[in-house]
């Protein structure tokens, strides 16, 4: 079952019903192609690693429109810090951050953190207007296989195991998609951000928009 951005009633509907349901949805991001849903449903994460064949001692990124929504799963965040990261908005960037003692294992692997990224697409947004909290934002891929910027190179395996399609590619101009994964930092309190995995962020202008010595790579 598919859907089409832009949404009309019928389609926020079918949303609505996957993610109060545990549904797992393939959805498009500013990077890739992923794997989604309520990021504090189990049952639903449950099934986004059953889909991936993806061992669960690997954590998922989780997407949304706000840093001020990833406060219910994070420690307390410095303003300075939260400056910084809202001036890396418009570019594909993943931040993890310390998770709260509150999070569940399942859901951080049993780790220290909890891996976020704002989006400024307008479709992700539209979707995270409707789920209400931020979502899973994993690539619709089998573990260890290339991921894909559009639905018709989506492995079988995948799009037949979830709950709803989510298809923007007929609304998007070619030159909007984007093929590489976000890169991921992590925040080390208080002024510094570890650089985890590259990506889609040129790494010199990353290294102009953060403050000096903010940036730790190895």
């Amino acid at each position: 079952m598919s859907v089409y951005y832009p949404f009309d009633k019928e389609s926020i509907t079918k949303l609505e019903y996957a993610f109060t349901n545990s549904g797992v949805i393939l959805y498009p991001t500013d990077t890739l192609y992923a794997l989604g849903c309520c990021l504090d449903d189990a049952l639903a994460v449950d099934k986004i690693y059953l889909i991936k064949s993806r061992s669960k001692n690997a954590p998922l990124l989780m997407i949304t429109d706000a840093w001020e929504k990833v406060i219910p799963w994070v420690n307390p965040i410095s303003e300075e810090a939260l400056a910084v990261f809202k001036k890396l908005n418009a570019n594909p960037l993943s931040i993890a951050l310390p998770s709260s003692h509150k999070v569940r294992k399942w859901l951080n692997s049993g780790g220290d953190s909890l891996a976020f990224r704002v989006t400024s697409d307008a479709c992700v947004r539209a979707i995270l207007q409707i789920s209400g909290k931020p979502l899973v934002a994993t690539s619709a891929n089998i573990s260890f296989s290339p991921g894909h910027s559009l639905i018709s190179k989506i492995d079988a395996n995948i799009s037949n195991q979830v709950d709803l399609v989510v298809d923007c590619k007929k609304n998007y101009k070619k030159k909007n998609i984007r093929h590489l994964e976000s890169t991921v930092l992590k925040y080390i309190p208080p002024q510094k951000l570890l650089l985890i995995r590259k990506g889609g962020y040129n790494m010199e202008q990353l290294e102009k928009d953060l403050p000096s010595d903010w940036l730790i790579t190895i």
